[in-house]
């Protein structure tokens, strides 16, 4: 749909034939930014996978062939959506098909911010991409300066985005915003390098070049296949020429150049306006929190070119399944009273004032949670599926105004950590009594599957979660939020006065509102869904990425080449800008000649003239990269680190970093690697522990050998098996779960979301304790380590477990 003519081919060896339009490839590929692309590694598995050697350039491409795939198939479902039926006038045509061009953009240019190596210098590039200003000053140590850069682009990045569009904002709809804001704390380095580069005059040039170029072809050209305005389509219709000298022509491109930005970074907006929200389909669809065509290439070309078994993905079939969600959003809702939602879902609803109330009364199936101080009654004949604090532990309340609630002898119910057992009422029946304390004192308790013999009405102590299943009649005065979508299968009563509530369907045409009109305080959001044909498809998007994550990226030699080795050369190498050779500095203002050839060809050239100190730390590191003789893993996965840490919780091991971090020799003389503060606290990538950390390791090595050895021999193993050297290298594992709460099926006849269907639900929540763990690798280098020493590793394992049981007393004192 709105196709553009006049198009190059290039043969990729994992979709096969990607036609991308001529404008495209002289304005956007042709250049020194996008072709350095040809020379940035893919991943950091060669070292692991000979033949994984695929680059940026490749999966750019990649992405703007499923990018331009999806992108068909999401507007040939937009023109059928019953909310966003497009009028046929020159405007709407427009607006999509310029819509369609800004994200093939971002497509080919969401990667071009990288740095070499893929993600492994990246954060060095963001530091060190400092105000002109400051590099004129006198020069500052590395810990003072350590996040400056981050802070400049950062601010930089906000600072234009915002700008830009609040003059579109005003020119457009004549009004004025003070407060807009825009969060990318925690968009990845590379993706604000990417932005940026997009918003410089170098790319802005370029995309009004391919705007020209498209003006002057006709585009949008009428389709004999196009569904879309097929009786109103006129010729005429094409792409306005952007005017440089006009400001108002200059502050719509603008604008479009934010958005592409957006698209990048995967910002959103937070607009009523439904121009803005339709935007937020095409970010989710390049870089979303499920599945984006992003995600979708690296996924499948990282598995073929590497040549290891990974889940299978159909691409066509995942594609053709794109279709848009319709929802409505209601804020300060006051008065609410409808009993017309039947078989409809609330996709989020809350209340943030204490004196705000709902009554809700019929047959429905959710999820709550209930904050502190908030007062809940449930009537009689209500069914309770749980009551529980979070992280499934008993709920602290009280009761309200009784001493006493009644549930049916089926229900199990604990009180503090004693599970209660049904007694006889005054009826003579079998009922669970749940006296609490005296006095209206707190008390712990936990219900599942009860019904209610005896209106329950209690105060939350604490954040508590509420599931109801089936018919309920509930009273909640005070703060509260829904955890996840609610179905709604009959509704008696629906009222209240409402923070926030979000509903599955357009809500203006339901009798749900009196109000016809979006604006600030009730509107239109639009999301990427699927149809029912991808139902078996979606999760195995995110199983495929996480078997990536865990296996391959994971691996204890990627982890040292990437998170280590890369790192810490390039940062000795390239601290700045100096006169003599390299004379290009890891920052944003030199980023088109930085690539991974240039790397190397800077590390050779300093490695050379570092030939006098061979013995330095830096020269051991760069003949490792050269040799891939790199120092021994103390285990060799991230399975292996479980078992070798098997007898710590995960509250001690999430602990252990935090107090490596103390034990690392941070001068100027042992190269080692900070990265962004984390909850204000400078977290450590990888460092070499402090002499005197390593000497402790020795000596339980030697008692380990008492265990083995004569007292005689014990000399001569010991020589063999004492470390030089210990290196600490972080390996977080961030698990990717379905977010099965927010995304949603089309089913033909009702839209769902993933976790009303019991099998994807269930898939999604195998890895639910597994989101993110913290793991690290140990890399060591003993006095001998080129001689094979049959039970070297055992040894020193057995030393290493020693050490780190006087390490956790630390942490349990």
């Amino acid at each position: 749909m709105f196709a553009i003519n006049n198009m190059k081919t290039f043969k990729d060896s994992v979709h096969g034939y990607i036609h991308i339009p001529k404008s495209f490839v002289d304005s956007l590929i042709d250049n020194e930014y996008f072709q350095r692309l040809r020379n940035i590694d893919q991943t950091g598995m060669r070292v692991l996978y000979p033949n994984g050697k695929h680059d940026r350039f490749s999966h750019s491409l990649g992405v703007f062939h499923l990018g331009q795939r999806a992108v068909d198939a999401l507007l040939e479902n937009f023109s059928k959506d019953q909310y966003w039926h497009i009028e046929s006038d020159s405007q709407s045509v427009l607006y999509w098909a310029k819509n369609k061009v800004l994200f093939l953009i971002a497509c080919l240019l969401h990667d071009i911010g990288h740095a070499p190596f893929s993600h492994a210098l990246e954060e060095q590039l963001l530091r060190n991409s400092k105000a002109p200003s400051t590099n004129k000053k006198t020069k500052k140590k590395k810990e003072d300066t350590i996040d400056d850069g981050t802070d400049y682009i950062t601010k930089k990045l906000c600072d234009t985005i915002v700008q830009s569009e609040k003059a579109f904002i005003k020119q457009r709809y004549n009004e004025d915003i003070d407060d807009l804001q825009i969060n990318i704390d925690k968009v990845a380095p590379h993706e604000q390098m990417g932005a940026l580069l997009v918003l410089s005059e170098f790319f802005s040039e370029k995309i009004l070049e391919v705007f020209d170029s498209l003006h002057q072809s006709g585009y949008p050209r009428p389709e004999s296949e196009s569904i879309l305005y097929a009786e109103h389509y006129q010729e005429r219709i094409i792409l306005e020429s952007i005017d440089k000298n006009n400001v108002e022509s200059m502050t719509i491109f603008q604008d479009d150049l934010c958005f592409i930005a957006r698209m990048i970074m995967g910002v959103k907006y937070d607009d009523w306006r439904p121009e803005r929200q339709i935007r937020n389909c095409f970010i989710d669809l390049l870089n979303g929190t499920n599945f984006d065509v992003d995600k979708l290439d690296y996924i499948v070309r990282d598995t073929q070119m590497s040549g290891i078994s990974n889940i299978s993905v159909d691409v066509d079939r995942l594609l053709t399944s794109l279709c848009i969600i319709t929802k409505t959003k209601y804020y300060n809702k006051s008065n609410l009273t409808n009993k017309r939602l039947e078989s409809m879902t609330i996709v989020h609803i809350e209340n943030q004032a204490n004196d705000n109330k709902l009554c809700l009364k019929g047959q429905l199936k959710g999820q709550l949670i209930i904050e502190k101080n908030t007062t809940v009654t449930i009537k009689e004949s209500s069914k309770i599926k749980a009551l529980e604090g979070l992280e499934r532990r008993p709920a602290l309340i009280k009761f309200a105004n009784a001493s006493v609630a009644e549930f049916d002898y089926e229900a199990t119910v604990y009180e503090d950590s004693e599970i209660i057992v049904p007694e006889e009422n005054e009826a003579e029946q079998k009922v669970i009594l749940l006296r609490g304390k005296s006095g209206n004192k707190p008390f712990g308790c936990r219900i599942k599957n009860a019904t209610v013999l005896k209106q329950f009405r209690f105060i939350a102590c604490e954040d508590l979660v509420l599931s109801v299943h089936e018919s309920c009649d509930i009273i909640i005065e005070g703060a509260f939020s829904s955890k996840g979508s609610i179905r709604l299968f009959k509704v008696e009563e629906l009222s209240g006065n409402i923070s926030e509530i979000e509903i599955l369907g357009d809500g203006f045409k339901q009798d749900f509102t009196l109000v016809k009109i979006p604006g600030k305080n009730g509107y239109n959001t639009f999301s990427i869904g699927f149809k029912k044909q991808a139902v078996n498809l979606i999760a195995n998007v995110i199983d495929a990425r996480n078997y990536l994550y865990l296996w391959v990226y994971a691996h204890h030699k990627v982890i040292y080449y990437a998170n280590f080795l890369i790192p810490v050369i390039s940062n000795e190498y390239f601290s700045g800008v100096s006169n003599d050779f390299p004379n290009w500095a890891l920052d944003f203002d030199h980023i088109k000649y930085l690539d991974d050839y240039y790397f190397w060809t800077a590390v050779k050239y300093c490695a050379e003239k570092n030939t006098k100190r061979k013995k330095s730390e830096l020269n051991i590191l760069t003949k490792e990269l050269f040799t891939r003789k790199y120092k021994k893993s103390l285990y060799k996965s991230l399975a292996e680190f479980d078992l070798f840490f098997e007898k710590y919780d995960e509250t001690i091991k999430s602990k252990l970093p935090e107090q490596i971090y103390t034990l690392l020799n941070d001068t100027k003389k042992r190269p080692y690697i900070k990265s962004k503060k984390v909850n204000k606290k400078q977290r450590y990538v990888a460092g070499y522990f402090k002499k005197t950390e390593v000497d402790k390791i020795n000596d339980k090595i030697k008692k380990v050998l008492e265990k083995y050895f004569k007292e005689d021999d014990i000399p001569s193993v010991y020589n063999d098996l004492c470390i030089e050297e210990l290196v600490y290298v972080s390996a977080d594992y961030k698990s990717k779960q379905l977010d099965t709460l927010n995304t949603f099926i089309d089913m033909k006849d009702d839209i769902v979301p993933i976790s009303q269907i019991q099998l994807l639900e269930a898939q999604s929540r195998k890895s639910e304790n597994n989101l993110t763990k913290t793991y690290f690798y140990l890399y060591y280098q003993t006095k001998h380590s080129e001689q094979n020493f049959d039970r070297e590793n055992e040894f020193i394992k057995e030393a290493v477990k020693d050490y780190f049981e006087d390490i956790v007393k630390t942490i349990t004192k």
